[in-house]
């Protein structure tokens, strides 16, 4: 949607607070890093391809 700036940053999974809770997550439950580490590789990677096919559609 055009609202006039000339940057605009899309939504997606990863965003400021769900990055706090993942890094505060590793520091309550250290044994469990490894799995949070993966999950979080796993939004982090979603997202990244939700704003990848969006940076394509508003090239074409």
């Amino acid at each position: 949607m055009e609202d006039g700036r000339s940057l605009s940053f899309l939504g997606g999974l990863a965003e400021g607070t769900e990055t706090v809770i993942a890094h505060s997550l590793w520091l309550i439950f250290p044994a469990y890093a490894a799995g949070i580490a993966w999950a979080w590789a796993a939004v982090v990677a979603i997202s990244a391809t939700q704003r990848i096919i969006a940076g394509y559609r508003s090239l074409l």
